[in-house]
């Protein structure tokens, strides 16, 4: 039976909490869904969850681990991009979505625009001016990328669930 799944690069320890309780406070203040932080590499794939995790596995061994950068604030009027930090395209990375598309065989109608949501939802421009302000203006947050999550992404941001987590060489 095919589902649909998201591949994410996740933080860990100190980032992980750090981003995870702004992601918290930030749902609990404006009643907006809750989620991990996570940077996404896919989206949307289709297929039968054997194929999926076969394919995860094949681009975890194709992909060295590496330093995710997350620099400066961004928005827009879309609901899973309503407010975040924007991820620095770095080769690596850039690198891991061209094999993660090559693998999975994926054309997306929009290019790969690398970020990590702090907000999901649909809220006016000044309010997220005033989150940003309130936050410090300024994000500058480094990780270790060393594993790929793989997620069925089926329902609400809380319903979403870790299927594996791939290590990368």
């Amino acid at each position: 039976m095919k589902s649909e799944y998201s591949l994410f690069l996740m933080p860990s320890g100190r980032v992980y909490t750090n981003l995870k309780k702004v992601i918290l406070r930030l749902s609990r203040e404006l009643k907006s869904p809750s989620f991990e932080p996570h940077v996404t590499l896919l989206l949307r794939i289709e297929g039968t969850k054997k194929d999926v995790i076969e394919k995860t596995l094949m681009l975890s061994n194709n992909v060295k681990k590496f330093e995710l950068r997350l620099s400066g604030f961004g928005y827009k009027d879309n609901y899973f991009r309503c407010l975040f930090l924007k991820a620095i395209k770095s080769g690596e990375l850039m690198e891991a979505n061209a094999k993660a598309r090559k693998i999975f065989n994926y054309h997306p109608k929009s290019k790969f625009s690398p970020h990590l949501s702090l907000l999901y939802g649909n809220f006016d421009a000044v309010i997220k001016r005033k989150i940003i302000k309130s936050l410090g203006n300024k994000f500058n947050i480094n990780f270790e990328v060393d594993k790929i999550k793989l997620y069925l992404i089926v329902g609400k941001p809380k319903q979403w669930k870790l299927v594996n987590e791939f290590k990368m060489h």
